[in-house]
């Protein structure tokens, strides 16, 4: 152990045995490592926030063709509601598949992606 680089606050210090006495000390992250793992927090957050957006459209769109089915005649009103809440619902999902695309670049490949 002796010789090995280790951080306490703000000072990095090497660490030194001395039989009375005992320091705890945590031994230097690797910058890389840690802003990888900001990377992947960052789009895990992405990604939840993305398929949440996606469960909404889709109950959104499903609320419209209830609505529709509902009886009587079909709507001009209705279908208009169902032909919107399908675009939103189309463009959430292809969100999702996009940042789910990303974050799955990130953990498999490494491949660290540009920020939007």
């Amino acid at each position: 152990m002796a010789g090995e680089l280790f951080t306490c606050a703000l000072t990095v210090i090497r660490y030194v045995r001395y039989p009375q006495v005992r320091v705890h000390l945590k031994p230097v992250i690797d910058p890389s490592a840690q802003y990888r793992q900001e990377v992947q927090t960052r789009w895990r957050n992405r990604l939840a926030f993305a398929r949440s957006r996606y469960q909404f459209q889709q109950e959104k769109c499903k609320s419209a063709v209830q609505e529709l089915d509902g009886g009587g005649t079909p709507s001009a009103e209705g279908q208009l509601a169902i032909q919107k809440a399908l675009k939103a619902e189309m463009t959430a999902l292809d969100e999702y598949r996009r940042v789910l695309e990303v974050f799955g670049a990130l953990l498999v490949q490494g491949k660290i992606p540009t920020e939007d």
